[in-house]
């Protein structure tokens, strides 16, 4: 059944899964850096942060720039028109029974689950010790912990006000206009984050400038810019689960525009809205990628501050530090999942 008959319906969607996968790998910074695995990535952030290289880290950023853009152009010729992108599913799953396979497909999901995570975190913890490593890095971190949750708090709440025009944008403009729009918006993601950051550079480091360039504001556009389309996207699948004529009725009442998205629109998405604010503040809170190519004197956020103590720090506070990092993501998706049932909860009760 799984192989005549699911996979067939479904091969356009795990293809758009390959290539998303791939285009997010390509330009991957934080993994192949930590491993000292030289990539595209890691030679333009050599060039560029180690040598001051300009020309050479914008020369090997065309042919990482090229595999986006290959992958790009397969996805808009060849996937598009048979996937919905987060498209949202419908109606109560069937489900097959296993079988004999229920139990090695159990074992091999659980193997998986320890290699990937549980091994990992058992071995920071491990590394970690005891409290003092914890006490160390905290006090060294503290201020990295802070601005990395009101500058990622900052530029989701931005980038959900952003998304939501631009989504609306996309869902009720003509097929022209939305298809530009909707390829711009995958391409400013798909874009590896030094590529970004070393463009963000070559932009702003200018005169007249220097008030955006040398303050944090400028990874908060950074992230603007590279994430957006996450909320964009989350902020699509509430307006497309919208009923019919809900706005028609608006306009037909002489309800102005801004006052229907806001009285109307607004509080029967707003699922979909703290979702992709979640969605937003988690990888502004997680990216290294971008922010270590762009960031200036004393905006250090927290990701950055675990890459450079890897260099220069005992390992105990590195791991602590690490756990801790894990620790105030798990937090934050936790607190997003409970503020995510209380907001259904209140658009039930708004219905």
């Amino acid at each position: 059944m799984l192989w005549r008959i699911d996979l067939p319906l479904i091969a356009p969607a795990v293809a758009l899964a390959m290539l998303l996968a791939f285009i997010l790998v390509v330009g991957e910074l934080g993994v192949p850096s930590t491993l000292r695995y030289p990539v595209f990535s890691t030679e333009v952030f050599t060039q560029f942060a180690a040598f001051l290289n300009v020309q050479a880290a914008v020369a090997l950023s065309v042919p990482l720039a090229g595999l986006v853009l290959l992958g790009l152009g397969l996805e808009r010729a060849l996937l598009r028109r048979r996937v919905r992108f987060l498209a949202r599913a419908r109606g109560d799953a069937a489900r097959a029974g296993l079988g004999a396979w229920r139990i090695p497909a159990g074992v091999a999901a659980w193997a998986y689950a320890l290699a990937t995570v549980a091994a990992p975190l058992a071995g920071l913890a491990l590394r970690a010790r005891g409290r003092a490593s914890y006490a160390a890095a905290l006090n060294g971190a503290g201020s990295s912990i802070v601005r990395s949750v009101w500058m990622a708090a900052v530029a989701a709440t931005l980038m959900l006000v952003l998304g939501l025009l631009l989504a609306y944008a996309v869902e009720r403009g003509g097929r022209g206009r939305r298809d530009g729009l909707d390829t711009v918006l995958l391409l400013l993601f798909a874009a590896p984050g030094t590529v970004l950051g070393v463009g963000l550079i070559l932009f702003w480091n200018r005169a007249g400038l220097a008030w955006l360039y040398a303050s944090a504001a400028i990874v908060l556009v950074g992230w603007i810019g590279h994430f957006t389309p996450l909320a964009a996207r989350a902020a699509g699948i509430g307006l497309r689960a919208l009923p019919e004529g809900t706005e028609a009725a608006a306009r037909l009442a002489g309800i102005p525009w801004s006052r229907a998205l806001w009285r109307i629109v607004v509080p029967l998405t707003r699922p979909a809205l703290a979702g992709a604010w979640l969605l937003a503040f988690v990888f502004g809170l997680r990216d290294l990628d971008l922010a270590i190519t762009i960031y200036p004197p004393g905006a250090e956020t927290l990701p950055i501050r675990v890459y450079t103590l890897m260099a220069n720090s005992p390992e105990v506070v590195t791991a602590a530090l690490a756990l801790l990092m894990v620790a105030l993501t798990a937090a934050v998706l936790l607190a997003g999942w409970a503020g995510l049932a209380a907001v259904r909860g209140w658009s039930r009760a708004w219905d």
